[in-house]
């Protein structure tokens, strides 16, 4: 779990819809990833799995702890970031999940000038 500091809270996620955040969206295979600008200097994480994703509830907190642990690795940029696995984890590793999300974070850092690494 990621600590309290750097969740994104659900009033955060009204953002994403107000702000225009529809436009943001990257998409890969599995996952999805929309990221808009904070004021805090730290990435705040929100991390949705439906059940469309994935029936069982233990297999949805598998993938959200396996989320969790790449975006700890994420530069801090000052963002807020949405991740959503949006499609069936059936036939999804870790491996590639590894990939995809070194994929979208080299995106979401190259969207943004003021990268600290």
């Amino acid at each position: 779990m990621l600590p309290r500091k750097f969740r994104l809270p659900r009033s955060g996620f009204q953002g994403f819809r107000r702000k225009g955040g529809r436009e943001r969206i990257i998409r890969l295979t599995h996952i999805a990833v929309q990221s808009l600008a904070n004021n805090l200097g730290h990435n705040r994480y929100a991390i949705i799995i439906g059940g469309k994703a994935e029936k069982s509830a233990v297999r949805r907190h598998f993938w959200k702890r396996q989320i969790a642990v790449r975006l700890r690795l994420w530069p801090n940029i000052g963002r807020d970031v949405l991740v959503t696995l949006w499609t069936a984890a059936k036939d999804f590793s870790k491996e590639q999940l590894a990939q995809e999300l070194d994929a979208l974070k080299k995106e979401v850092v190259q969207t943004n000038p003021k990268s600290n690494g």
